[in-house]
């Protein structure tokens, strides 16, 4: 995975990749941030440059245009990051793609879930959204805020094929156990609903 990566490159690499750009495409996407910090140019001159600190950026550099107009771009060896990440982060969501395609799953379903903290890889979750309110803790053994809250584990995008099946197959084990004492509590509830009506009707 590159190293050296930082959000502002990462805004800059989203929003202008490996071309030149210019002041006035600059100012199309920052002049909202920059009235929002107090700005006061109404287009694009020194202000709003000196704000941006361009030369501030060791990543960024001069790019004149073709008439010696004035530009910029995303330095070659930060262009080199930022392909290096989409390339690790294309790779973790093909490895956790695979991966969910290689278990059986019998109750819930397993979904991929991009991590936006740094690096942001792709992982695994495993979720079963009970239909009626499930008393009991979560896979983890953690108590759920709700009975009606979801069951979920995660995996990282690297883990292997047995032990991602072994996870889920607990994880429904646990599911199972709790669903029949659901199951049991609310029989339970009928034998005694029951039990008062034929009471009522003697």
């Amino acid at each position: 995975m590159a190293k050296g990566l930082h959000g502002e490159l990462r805004e800059y690499w989203q929003i202008f990749r490996d071309t030149r750009f210019t002041r006035s495409e600059l100012w199309r996407w920052f002049r909202g941030a920059y009235y929002h910090a107090g700005g006061k140019d109404s287009w694009p001159r020194e202000d709003f440059i000196r704000w941006l600190s361009l030369d501030g950026k060791p990543w960024i550099d001069s790019a004149p245009g073709p008439r010696g107009g004035q530009g910029w771009q995303i330095a070659a060896d930060a262009v080199d990051l930022c392909l290096a990440e989409e390339a690790f982060i294309q790779r973790t969501h093909l490895d956790a793609s695979h991966l969910i395609s290689s278990v059986r799953v019998r109750l819930g379903a397993l979904e991929l879930k991009q991590e936006l903290s740094v690096p942001r890889v792709w992982g695994i979750v495993w979720r079963f959204q009970p239909p009626f309110p499930v008393a009991g803790p979560g896979v983890d053994g953690a108590a759920r805020v709700l009975a009606t809250d979801s069951f979920w584990f995660q995996a990282p995008y690297d883990c292997s094929v047995s032990s991602l099946q072994a996870s889920v197959e607990d994880a429904e084990s646990h599911v199972c156990l709790l669903l029949e004492r659901t199951a049991e509590y609310h029989q339970q509830c009928l034998d005694d609903i029951n039990r008062l009506i034929r009471d009522a009707r003697r």
